[in-house]
């Protein structure tokens, strides 16, 4: 009898390594945190980190949708103004880049590939972060905007908007 090992990454199709996590995500707003509006299920394959929205309520379109640094969602204040979201910090830049060039370009690893909502106000459309790990983005916020990411430095955060949904990776 031979017995094969298999290590994630060792098969060339996209082939599931370890376990999933969920995340809940929430509405955010200027004074707090709100309810549950779906959740995000993440698992690490040999292509990279799937991503698995079941999420509702949001406005049809195109969301910028990143990894924060920080670990939590509660609302703050930055110059006397109400921020939702403010404890989300920046978006997560381990290789210090600063620049937004894309999920698969070489800016920081916080840009994830635009969330798709249905007309149907959902959602379902799943991604592979090709450069991320799940061990890498733990007790890091996922954080959905109101807006499109452009990934470009211009407007400030790639003109993705205000933040308007959240979670935190546990």
């Amino acid at each position: 009898m031979i017995l094969l090992a298999l290590t994630c990454g060792a098969l060339p199709l996209l082939t599931a390594c370890g376990r999933n996590e969920i995340v809940g995500i929430y509405e955010i707003h200027p004074n707090r945190v709100g309810r549950s509006i779906g959740f995000i299920k993440l698992k690490d394959t040999n292509a990279g980190l799937l991503i698995e929205p079941n999420i509702k309520g949001l406005t049809p379109g195109e969301h910028a949708f990143h990894i924060h640094e920080g670990n939590t969602c509660e609302a703050g204040i930055k110059d006397g103004t109400a921020i939702a979201g403010f404890g989300a910090e920046g978006h997560w830049d381990t290789d210090e880049n600063d620049s937004h060039e894309g999920p698969d370009g070489d800016g920081h690893r916080g840009d994830l590939a635009n969330l798709i909502v249905s007309e149907y106000n959902a959602a379902t459309t799943q991604q592979t972060a090709s450069r991320i790990k799940l061990s890498e983005i733990r007790n890091k916020a996922l954080v959905i905007h109101s807006g499109k990411d452009n990934y470009l430095d211009t407007p400030s955060s790639g003109g993705s908007g205000e933040r308007i949904a959240c979670g935190v990776i546990k």
